[in-house]
């Protein structure tokens, strides 16, 4: 490229990243990976929006060559630690200066995907046919022009290297078609790579890892950096009991407590969820069954982590003061909520907290926050913030798969469109000061209620509102994950960003 823009400039142009790194697994390019790539290019393409026109050529092969340029003069390549696959947005690799192949790839096409140039991920390997090696190919006049920036010019591929297979973002199409074609694929790949059940209590420390990697972006604190530590280890125990009960002494012995309580005490409770071998959707049972409840906790549950968010307003006194708009929008969530959670057998609190996660990775806020903020018609939204519209063709889809795989009837998840999906800028129209003052309190509060609320009366401090009609779950420690979350965030974190 003519000129080329310097890191500190580009590092300007792109959000304050998260310093989040999804971990995947524990080892080895799987299937699963190859689908979290396409999941994050789709997710975080937006991060590079004002840099992306700073790398435009005269033409779309100059600006691939530009693309290429960039990141090889700018990104280190690195590979992940020995048996760990971490996924980094485009803002982490800018702000870390090096990444692997799937960094790269995830950042080259995040820019074409703002300078609007067609493009497929391609996923290769030496021999075998388990992929090992992912790189963007633009496609340019109708001709594939590889941008691989491991190797040190453009339009060229590793000559030992044979393709595995290419992937689309097929889910960046509109219309409920291709979103079933993406779900479709996403199943096939999860049969394919044999995957086990989800165990529930992996899945517990992976959402409380999460959480604390992003409340310590979001309110700009190292005080749980401790914390993360633990339940890191405990991750990387790889689903060793015995070594997350030793992590869980540890802990106890060190006095570690975080937002959410003791860090021994929740891996005491994790490691006997991994020794039980309680799994998180508890109503698949075949392998097509078991495929999509995968799918649905690793990626699509995320997605669509917004329509759930006026479930976050738990307290009774203040549904009943919400303004007509939002209750009904709420009901129709929770109506959703219900649908999912009771079809696959899976524990109320763990939708809730995929929910929180998803809300505050795409909003930049916590979900109480947000909705504080809308009440009193000043909800800004993040860039790059989730078009709610967006969410739609996911959980109509969605819905169809359960329909189809768990015979269950249309008529429980209820009719759901666009007019459904949260609108913070208008649903709050005529709120009153009663209900502002009750929505900032609850944004303040040191506990958020992790399970669905009851029909009855506001909890008292601490307690969970439990769902009374969940008796066909299989109930984890102490009533389910929420009850591990004491009440937590110290004062010091409120204030939002």
């Amino acid at each position: 490229m003519d000129k080329l823009i310097s890191i500190e400039r580009a590092q300007q142009l792109v959000p304050q990243p998260d310093l989040k790194s999804s971990i995947m697994n524990q080892g080895g390019f799987t299937e699963h990976i190859t689908e979290q790539v396409i999941s994050e290019i789709e997710r975080s393409s937006d991060q590079v929006h004002q840099l992306a026109p700073e790398l435009k050529g005269k033409c779309q092969r100059t600006t691939a060559d530009n693309i290429h340029s960039f990141i090889r003069s700018h990104i280190q390549y690195i590979e992940d630690p020995q048996g760990e696959q971490w996924i980094k947005t485009p803002s982490r690799v800018l702000h870390d200066q090096f990444c692997d192949c799937k960094g790269f790839t995830i950042l080259a096409c995040s820019f074409m995907n703002c300078l609007k140039i067609p493009h497929k991920v391609r996923f290769s390997a030496r021999s075998g046919n388990k992929a090992r090696h992912v790189y963007p190919v633009a496609l340019i006049d109708g001709q594939e022009y590889p941008i691989d920036p491991c190797l040190p010019k453009p339009n060229t591929e590793h000559p030992e290297h044979k393709k595995i297979k290419d992937m689309t973002q097929i889910s960046r199409l509109s219309g409920i078609g291709k979103v079933d074609d993406y779900i479709n694929e996403m199943i096939r790949l999860e049969e394919e790579s044999d995957s086990s059940p989800i165990n529930q209590g992996m899945l517990e420390l992976a959402l409380k890892r999460e959480r604390l990697a992003l409340e310590r972006q979001l309110f700009r604190t190292s005080a749980f950096d401790r914390d993360l530590i633990f339940l890191t280890d405990a991750l990387q125990a790889g689903g060793n009991s015995n070594a997350v009960y030793a992590l869980a002494e540890r802990a106890k012995t060190a006095q570690v407590n975080n937002v959410f309580g003791k860090v021994g005490d929740f891996l005491g409770k994790v490691g006997d969820r991994i020794r039980k071998g309680v799994d998180a959707a508890k109503a698949a049972f075949n392998k097509t069954q078991q495929a999509f409840a995968n799918v649905l906790l690793k990626t699509l549950l995320p997605r669509i982590a917004p329509a759930f968010l006026y479930l976050f307003i738990k307290d009774q006194r203040l549904i009943q003061r919400l303004p007509a708009k939002v209750k009904a929008k709420r009901n129709k969530a929770l109506k959703l909520a219900r649908f999912i959670t009771t079809n696959l057998g899976m524990e109320e609190s763990t939708l809730m907290e995929i929910a929180r996660n998803g809300i505050i990775s795409q909003m930049k806020k916590t979900p109480e926050k947000a909705i504080s903020d809308a009440s009193k018609g000043r909800f800004t939204p993040a860039v790059g913030a989730i078009q709610f519209a967006a969410i739609l063709p996911y959980i109509t889809s969605i819905v169809g798969k359960i329909i189809e795989l768990f015979q269950a009837r249309k008529e429980e998840a209820g009719n759901i469109s666009a007019g459904d999906m949260p609108d913070l800028n208008h649903d709050f129209e005529g709120a009153d000061g009663t209900l502002q003052n009750g929505l900032e309190n609850e944004s303040k509060r040191k506990t958020p209620r992790g399970s669905f609320p009851t029909t009855g009366g506001s909890p008292s401090p601490g307690q969970l509102p439990m769902n009374s009609s969940s008796t066909n779950h299989v109930p984890g420690p102490a009533g389910g994950l929420s009850k591990l979350l004491p009440i937590g965030l110290v004062a010091a974190f409120l204030l939002m960003k």
